[in-house]
């Protein structure tokens, strides 16, 4: 008979009872919600500084098309509606590492030990793609999306303002006779990418960065928009709280796209699917991330490509992942 000791299944390392789990979840779940109300606050003290960052793609996008940098708000609350939820949802987001980490310490003390350290190269990397989707967004696609969205409002072409004789003579009357056209001596305006450094009073300017017309009086500048001259008919008027929705729903998306490579890498290890059948199904995946990308995005071919692309090119990068950890855990390695 063998002397070596009987080989057991391994176990986690903590036993609780049902009510110690429950009590134990609470007190985590508190310190998650401490964690996300710490960075309400410090978003809040920084909202200018978010905001700025946040209203930069569409103030790009709109004075690329020769339109004024503004945002407009349709009811007295929505600007302070926004900025709250926008300081919310930063929050939640500068608090996330803080969170998973409560989150971690519950789960892990029910976990195998492979499945710990599993967990523990998985989770930093789905934070980190996840940051990526989103600056990816912001300052690649949103560029490129919003100056073509407005730039569709060029299909729309401006209508004729001639009524016609017959409509002319009713509105008119034929009496009406027509003033000749009256000419001003023209006025060169210095045309500059910034505000000079020291404006005197009465200096008048143009800035081209804000497509704006700028003037100097009793110490403040005053301003007024200065619109490109277009055949369109449909100008873009959009509100603050619509952008935001926008820009947020975008952002959920490209965040969740970025973590494929998680999704392929988690099926494979734990050989819920194995790779070479991922990898046969790539063409049925690629029409899948397509069509998925036609939901969250908006209803244009530009977004739709420039979100499945990156997801398919992290299909392929989480299949090469994959296979590496397999072949290192059929290694022994750890």
């Amino acid at each position: 008979m063998s002397d070596q000791p009987e080989s057991r299944p391994e176990e986690p390392q903590v036993r609780m009872s049902f009510g110690e789990h429950l009590e134990e979840l609470r007190w985590h779940l508190i310190k998650v919600l401490i964690g996300a109300g710490v960075g309400l606050v410090v978003c809040f003290v920084f909202r200018s500084e978010i905001m700025l960052w946040l209203m930069r793609p569409v103030s790009v996008a709109l004075v690329s098309q020769g339109e004024p940098p503004k945002l407009e708000a349709l009811q007295p609350a929505e600007t302070f509606v926004v900025v709250l939820k926008m300081c919310f949802i930063c929050g939640l987001i500068l608090s996330a590492p803080y969170g998973l980490w409560q989150i971690w310490a519950f789960v892990a003390a029910g976990l195998y030990s492979h499945e710990r350290r599993f967990a523990q190269r998985i989770a930093p990397a789905s934070i980190v793609l996840f940051a990526l989707g989103v600056l990816f967004l912001f300052y690649v696609v949103l560029p490129v999306v919003l100056s073509f969205l407005i730039s569709i409002g060029s299909w729309v072409p401006r209508p004729g303002s001639d009524p016609g004789l017959i409509a002319r003579y009713l509105l008119s009357g034929p009496s009406t006779t027509t003033q000749p056209a009256t000419t001003q001596p023209g006025l060169a305006l210095p045309i500059l990418e910034d505000d000079p450094p020291d404006p005197q009073a009465g200096q008048v300017w143009v800035n081209t960065s804000d497509n704006q017309l700028r003037i100097r009086l009793d110490g403040q500048t005053y301003e007024a928009d200065l619109r490109r001259a277009s055949e369109s008919f449909v100008r873009p008027g959009f509100t603050l709280a619509f952008y935001i929705s926008f820009v947020t729903h975008l952002a959920l998306g490209f965040g969740i796209g970025f973590q494929v490579p998680i999704v392929v890498v988690f099926l494979a290890v734990l050989n819920i699917v194995p790779v070479g059948q991922m990898a046969r199904a790539r063409r049925y995946v690629a029409f899948g991330m397509v069509a998925a990308s036609a939901l969250v995005t908006p209803p244009d071919v530009t977004s739709q490509v420039m979100l499945a692309g990156p997801m398919i090119l992290l299909y392929e990068i989480g299949l090469v992942a994959a296979r590496v950890m397999i072949r290192r855990r059929a290694a022994g390695e750890p």
